[in-house]
């Protein structure tokens, strides 16, 4: 039985692979969309379904940043994890600003993995102060590439 989907919406099949391996083991169930567009369709047929987005910042059609405000605007209570290849630090205060974290690939599925499991446990906690997940998914993130390798268990 499936506790919910994690969204990738990512072009390439480099970032959707490293999830699926770091999704593995879980009750988690991994949906790629290809562009903006398509990413938006899944939240909104899913609805609640959805735990965690995880978007490109360079996605065709609707871009990252378009799909992070359209999500933002709407005040869908899913976790948002933004990616990208480069530095964006112009970019990365706003979005923390709105509990946006914001991950540079390439990202070890372990590390991902850790990261999913820090923003679906502190929801479950209870956690709801969007500095404070952003808060643990960095510290997660951190951890991780500078070398532990504990992984969280994802409930």
């Amino acid at each position: 039985m499936r506790d919910g989907f994690v969204l990738v919406a990512n072009a390439s099949t480099d970032l959707p692979s490293t999830l699926r391996a770091a999704l593995a083991t879980t009750t988690y169930a991994l949906l790629h969309a290809k562009n903006g567009e398509e990413a938006l369709g899944y939240v909104h047929l899913l609805r609640t379904g959805i735990r965690v987005v995880i978007i490109d910042l360079e996605l065709p059609l609707i871009n990252g940043l378009d799909l992070i405000w359209q999500l933002v605007r709407e005040r869908k209570l899913i976790r948002i994890i933004a990616t990208s290849c480069v530095a964006v630090p112009l970019l990365e205060r706003p979005l923390h600003e709105f509990g946006v974290a914001v991950v540079r690939h390439p990202t070890p599925a372990a590390a991902w993995r850790n990261i999913i499991a820090t923003v679906l446990n502190g929801r479950r906690d209870g956690c709801t102060d969007d500095e404070k997940m952003q808060a643990l998914t960095i510290r997660a993130h951190t951890a991780l590439l500078n070398g532990s390798q504990k992984w969280l268990p994802i409930m």
